[in-house]
C-alpha cells in the first residue's frame, strides 16, 4: 500500500489550513493526510488516520503535534483553533 502522506522525518510543514471538523469531509479533496496538528485550545480531537482507523487523542495547545490525519470528525473533537500542516 503506498503512503498518502509526507514523511520527511521532520514535523516541518509547507502548507497550513484551518479546520473545521467534519464527520463527513476530508481534510483535503485528495485524500492526503497532514503530517502536524496545532490546536488553540486543549482537547480532545477525533481522526482518521491514512489506514481509515479512528483514533480519540487528547492535544495540549501551543504544540505542533506530529500526528497524521486524513480527517478531523466532528463527533468526539472538543479543541478548538485547529490548523493541519502540509
Amino acid at each position: 500500500m503506498a503512503n498518502n502522506y509526507y514523511d520527511s522525518g521532520s514535523v516541518t510543514t509547507g502548507s497550513y489550513l484551518e479546520v473545521t471538523p467534519s464527520d463527513t469531509d476530508t481534510l483535503r479533496a485528495d485524500g492526503l493526510a497532514c503530517r502536524a496538528i496545532n490546536v488553540a485550545e486543549d482537547g480532545a480531537i477525533a481522526i482518521v488516520d491514512k489506514d481509515g482507523n479512528t483514533v480519540s487523542l487528547y492535544l495540549a495547545a501551543g504544540f505542533l503535534h506530529r500526528v497524521g490525519a486524513t480527517q478531523v470528525l466532528a463527533t468526539g473533537t472538543t479543541a478548538t483553533g485547529i490548523v493541519a500542516g502540509f
